[in-house]
């Protein structure tokens, strides 16, 4: 095949490398799945710090006076 195309051994498989569709798609679906647990990972911990701010914040106002 590579004589007929007029390529070396190393280019065609170089191509079939970098071109292969189903390695491509397989990395965009693991790049994505990254990305959202990258997201996922970021936004819970200040998910978790509000929480712990209003439970602070309402032990607080439970042990005030009244007036």
């Amino acid at each position: 095949m590579t004589k007929r195309l007029g390529i070396s051994v190393q280019s065609l498989f170089k191509w079939v490398k970098v071109y292969n569709p189903t390695a491509t798609d397989r990395y965009e679906a693991e790049l994505q799945e990254v990305r959202r647990e990258n997201l996922k990972l970021k936004v819970e911990p200040s998910r978790v710090h509000e929480e712990r701010d209003i439970q602070k914040k309402s032990g607080r106002v439970l042990r005030e006076n009244p007036e």
